[in-house]
């Protein structure tokens, strides 16, 4: 932890054993990257960290891009692959979306239609489903991440009184003693965020 490299002194530095490639880790708490090590051409991903809640950034298996708090420099990504179909393609695919008033659902969507509705800011937050044969467990996973990273969900899913019942992975009201679909938090007056997952 905090090694020179190059004149500079990164929090972290993450170094590949293949290659010399790094990339510097910055917590930003009291000053952000300087601009002669974000124009140095290093990889930078840096974290602002104004709170004890900001930390669940760091704890999270993947660098949330989408988070106002994560800062990517100097990364030039590429296409995977060509756009096969200009933007027309009619193919459907599983998503998981949060809309602005909080509630979150699995849809199919095409591509063109998902983008739209993020762009009408009618989806506050989406993901593509990764595994069709694992929908309903992404889709946990999706909305509790939603949760830990400050977006507002209203979701059986995220509730302090649903739990999963492992024997038919149906949501259990411990509440209101009933199996309840993920959506019946929008009209339950006992819906409370487990700020715990």
């Amino acid at each position: 932890m905090e090694n020179k490299h190059d004149d500079f002194i990164p929090d972290l530095m993450l170094k590949s054993r293949r290659n010399a490639e790094t990339i510097y880790i910055e917590v930003a708490v009291t000053h952000k990257s300087s601009e002669k090590k974000i124009e140095s051409g290093h990889r930078i991903i840096e974290y602002l960290i104004e709170s004890e809640e900001d930390t669940s950034l760091l704890r999270s298996t993947r660098v949330q891009t989408e988070n106002q708090r994560v800062h990517l420099y100097n990364f030039h990504s590429k296409p995977l692959r060509k756009d096969l179909c200009n933007g027309a393609c009619q193919n459907t695919f599983s998503c998981f979306v949060i809309d602005y008033k909080g509630r979150a659902s699995v849809i199919k969507s095409t591509p063109k239609k998902l983008i739209e509705k993020i762009n009408n800011k009618a989806v506050v937050l989406s993901s593509l489903c990764e595994n069709e044969d694992k929908v309903q467990s992404e889709f946990y996973s999706f909305v509790r991440e939603a949760v830990r990273i400050g977006i507002r969900v209203r979701s059986c899913l995220v509730c302090t009184n649903v739990g999963i019942d492992k024997e038919n992975d149906n949501l259990l009201c411990q509440k209101h003693f009933k199996y309840v679909p993920s959506y019946e938090a929008f009209r339950c007056r006992d819906f409370s965020v487990n700020k715990v997952l």
